[in-house]
């Protein structure tokens, strides 16, 4: 069966078929008015909290890095807090260089000494 759904005025939807329902798919996007970059590994979803910009990259099912820093900072600066949460035995969160400060690159997360 075909996933997408014909609506009035011959519009077409994309959805799944899930044995005889059908649900509407859903992508995240972001980007300003008249813009649309889909939300994926290379392009995580950018999320400001308290002055900060947030960044979040799953890793693996294991391991989530997020990282902040104040709003407009680059990925490649030298400005992120990072930490790295492991769920392979128990919730361990650790964080890049052992403290919480602002002096990582967040391009580097993987690679970072975290404790």
């Amino acid at each position: 069966m075909a996933d997408n759904t014909l609506q009035q005025a011959n519009e077409t939807i994309s959805t799944d078929d899930l044995g005889s329902v059908k649900v509407q798919r859903v992508k995240l996007q972001e980007g300003a008015d008249g813009e649309a970059r889909d939300i994926h590994p290379a392009n995580p979803l950018p999320i400001a909290t308290a002055g900060y910009a947030v960044r979040l990259d799953e890793a693996s099912a294991t391991i989530t890095y997020v990282g902040e820093a104040q709003a407009g900072s680059l990925t490649s600066a030298a400005s992120w807090r990072v930490k790295r949460i492991s769920t392979a035995s128990g919730t361990v969160i650790t964080w890049a260089d052992g403290n919480t400060n602002f002096d990582n690159v967040w391009d580097n997360r993987a690679s970072l000494s975290y404790s």
